[in-house]
């Protein structure tokens, strides 16, 4: 079974909330990671996918962080 036949068979099994969260995601490897980045090729591609992971997740709780506060603040 190829990686596409793969994909469309779990989709079967997955919610509204579910498909939005991989369709987010595979919007963005089309999208950003392949105008940025090209297509991937994992072995043989340069990049510390440890390190781009790290400081990706750093951003994300940054950003959650700021929004919780955010929202904790009383309306003025």
């Amino acid at each position: 079974m190829t990686a596409r036949e793969r994909i469309l068979a779990a989709l079967d099994g997955l919610g509204p909330a579910e498909l939005e969260l991989v369709a987010l995601i595979a919007e963005r490897a089309a999208a950003q990671g392949r105008h940025s980045y090209g297509e991937l090729h994992v072995a043989t591609d340069p990049r510390r996918f440890e390190q781009e992971a790290l400081l990706e997740v750093a951003d994300g709780m940054f950003y959650v962080a700021a929004g919780l506060m955010r929202a904790a603040r009383p309306p003025a």
